[in-house]
């Protein structure tokens, strides 16, 4: 009769595989939630930057005083 070599089949751990699903899954999460930016501050953030304004009008009274202080 012939004599028939078994082997075992090689395995990767199951453990392996699950950490890998693990570290995957909380990256993808990470990164889905924004990395933790501005959590918690919801659309408030954005309105800040549109909330502010510059004055750019000069006061009249002003170039008034300098045009009679340079005439004399």
């Amino acid at each position: 009769m012939a004599e028939i070599n078994v082997r075992p089949k090689n395995k990767s751990p199951w453990w392996l595989w699950l950490l890998l699903i693990l570290i995957v899954g909380g990256l993808a999460f990470y990164f889905l939630r924004g990395g933790g930016n501005n959590a918690g501050l919801g659309s408030s953030a954005s309105d800040t930057t549109s909330s502010v304004a510059t004055d750019t009008t000069i006061s009249t009274s002003t170039t008034d005083s300098v045009r009679d202080s340079l005439s004399h």
